[in-house]
């Protein structure tokens, strides 16, 4: 499965995504490369871009930016400890199983502690907007349900012991990563603050007309501030439930403001499952489907079928509406839109390419003649086919089939 499909399940349908998760095979390798290195990287991006070009608007000192150079090393240097910290996470898990009546098994906690923060690395997105950065915290408590649900499932804990088990683990990654978060700035000290005007601080012209968006955006959250309610920007929200109300506005406007200022409704999911043909070839349609959901600001539209044939032979294509998350791409949600991967291994293949003039991803297992194809349309469709006992030649037919250019239309 890839990082976008795995990141929509796990946040949006949890109970149901970590059986699935529970008898995958991976690498610690792939684990990584693949979900925690690019996920991992969008809140300190984020910190970035938010204390050196947004700013904290001080009392009497206007908007104070921090140095870009010395921020650089404190985040990148704060990125490297958080990746080992995922790792000793898992040690953790994986120590604390037999106490809680769990089995050991490090690989399982390394994907229990990898899919488990989610929630946490997806939230990094609040530091953009230094003033509302404890938002971020407040979608990390997500994360303590991902490990309630998760723990039971992978580790093989009884359910009954799952909230003790969950409460140690928690406990040990907040031990943990204060140690990180201390050891970090020590060894990189305090960045040094500047005030300055936009002018002057402007890194780049795209970087500075994103900040200017973001603070306008900003601004006119902090004005309804929840039209006057419970919950107030800055402030502690009255109930969980403001919290991730407030949460899910401050997300909209991330990604209104990271498309250049539009709200972006996706289209209804019944449009696009109009799209998938009745068959491919000797394929046919076995069963269609289509929903939208909603969390966290984030609304996406999909629609899916299933083609079988002969031979156990199936194809499952997927077309989704990201809308108002097409922002997140360019903080690693849709790592492979933003990257350029070419691998070869004796049991098969990955790489990026183009297919009919769209970004495409292509992974294919020559062992067991399974495979995925991606694309991504007008930044904001993603188009997938997998497929099982099927070639990758027959995978692009599928896609051949479906009319892309009427799809790229429902922009709108």
């Amino acid at each position: 499965m890839n990082i976008i499909e795995r990141v929509k399940n796990i946040l949006l349908q949890p109970k149901t995504e970590w059986p699935v998760i529970d008898p995958e095979q991976t690498s610690t390798q792939a684990l990584y490369t693949g979900y925690i290195m690019p996920l991992a990287a969008i809140g300190p991006i984020a910190m970035l871009i938010g204390l050196s070009v947004v700013g904290v608007q001080m009392p009497f000192a206007g908007t104070i930016r921090m140095s870009f150079p010395s921020l650089l090393s404190q985040v990148a240097v704060s990125y490297v400890f958080g990746l080992a910290g995922v790792y000793v996470l898992a040690l953790i898990i994986n120590t604390l199983a037999p106490t809680f009546g769990g089995t050991s098994n490090l690989m399982q906690a390394l994907k229990v502690a990898t899919y488990g923060a989610t929630a946490a690395w997806v939230g990094g997105v609040f530091h953009l907007i230094p003033s509302l950065a404890i938002l971020g915290i407040l979608a990390a408590l997500y994360t303590l349900y991902l490990l309630y649900l998760g723990l039971p499932v992978l580790m093989k804990s009884p359910p009954e012991r799952s909230m003790g088990y969950t409460v140690s683990v928690v406990i040990a990654a907040i031990v943990l990563f204060v140690v990180i978060g201390a050891v970090s700035a020590a060894f990189v000290g305090v960045p040094m603050a500047v005030t300055q005007s936009r002018e002057e601080q402007e890194t780049t012209k795209q970087l500075d007309q994103f900040g200017k968006n973001l603070e306008s955006f900003a601004k006119g959250f902090e004005k309804t501030g929840q039209s006057g309610e419970n919950t107030k920007t800055g402030d502690a929200p009255a109930n969980l439930g403001d919290a991730f109300q407030a949460a899910g506005n401050v997300m909209q406007a991330f990604n209104q403001a990271a498309s250049g200022g539009k709200l972006v409704e996706p289209v209804d999911f019944r449009q696009l499952k109009a799209l998938l043909p009745e068959a491919v070839g000797n394929l046919h349609r076995a069963e269609a489907s289509g929903e939208k959901s909603t969390a966290l600001g984030m609304t996406i539209s999909k629609a899916e079928a299933r083609y079988t044939g002969e031979d156990h032979r199936t194809i499952d294509v997927i077309i989704s509406d990201i809308g108002n998350a097409s922002g997140l791409a360019s903080l690693a949600l849709y790592a492979w839109t933003n990257n350029d991967i070419d691998k070869d291994s004796p049991t098969g293949y990955e790489k990026t390419t183009t297919f009919r003039g769209y970004k495409a991803y292509e992974k294919y297992n020559t062992r067991d003649h399974s495979g995925e194809m991606g694309l991504l349309i007008e930044k904001r469709f993603v188009v997938e086919a997998k497929g099982a006992d099927v070639s990758m030649e027959e995978l692009k037919g599928v896609l051949e089939k479906l009319d892309l250019s009427r799809l790229a239309g429902m922009k709108g």
